[in-house]
């Protein structure tokens, strides 16, 4: 996520551009359009700063999806964590191989068998964020700390997502969960 410092250099690194760019020379300094170099330079940090302080599509949502299924997960929650899966399927490996195209109702399923190896825990979201360049595709790194159903020893596992934008909600696709 960028800094809110970052948007006035930006826009003036685009302004000073604009100047350099659109200024014909200093003895014509009217463009063809009847525009100064310097209002077109202007015009350029308006749009520098319009541009830079919108967001990727969805990442307020990604980060908010992504919290919700890991308050799911952190309550053992199957039927929560599988509410954000993908309508068509999921790919998942929890302690087993990968499992592909895995229907919502059977990923809530083989979740519920997990969670019964484990007694609550703690959860991170270390990041959830977009893919560069893909703005309806995000990531997601959660770490989860639990007790051993049975026993004091504890486990620390990492859990890691790939998320689409459906058009209205983030929803998971691929599932990990790596020691």
């Amino acid at each position: 996520m960028r800094s809110a410092a970052s948007v006035p250099v930006n826009a003036l690194v685009l302004g000073v551009l604009g100047l350099l760019l659109l200024g014909p020379s200093l003895e014509n300094p009217v463009t063809p359009s009847g525009i100064s170099a310097f209002q077109a330079g202007m015009g350029l940090v308006g749009v520098g700063t319009t541009l830079e302080a919108q967001e990727p599509p969805g990442n307020p949502v990604l980060t908010g999806a992504v919290e919700g299924l890991a308050q799911a997960w952190a309550r053992g929650n199957a039927e929560g964590v599988a509410a954000h899966f993908a309508r068509g399927g999921v790919s998942l490996k929890l302690d087993g191989p990968v499992r592909a195209s895995v229907a919502p109702r059977q990923a809530s399923a083989a979740l519920r068998d997990f969670f019964r190896s484990y007694e609550g825990g703690e959860i991170q979201v270390v990041r959830a964020a977009p893919l560069a360049g893909t703005p309806d595709r995000g990531f997601a790194e959660i770490r989860w700390a639990a007790p051993v159903s049975g026993t004091s020893q504890a486990v620390q596992r990492s859990l890691f997502l790939g998320l689409f934008f459906d058009g209205e909600i983030w929803r998971v696709d691929e599932l990990r969960l790596l020691p």
